[in-house]
């Protein structure tokens, strides 16, 4: 991977920010779900924006450690 700079960093930890927020209320979100099948797809989701989180978590490390 080509190194980072520090506005790339940056960047991605603002992503992730926002990924997580994402999770947050998504996983509210499938809390007060009824339906079950909306309820399934939420929790989809969040499980989708942590594996997001996850990634994005790793290029931050690997960039601040460059």
């Amino acid at each position: 991977m080509n190194q980072l700079s520090t506005k790339d960093v940056m960047l991605l930890e603002d992503t992730l920010k926002v990924c997580e927020n994402m999770t947050k209320f998504i996983s509210s979100a499938a809390n007060m779900c009824t339906d079950p099948q909306l309820k399934s797809l939420c929790s989809t989701m969040v499980n989708e924006h942590r594996s997001s989180s996850q990634t994005l978590a790793k290029y931050i490390t690997q960039g601040r450690l460059q």
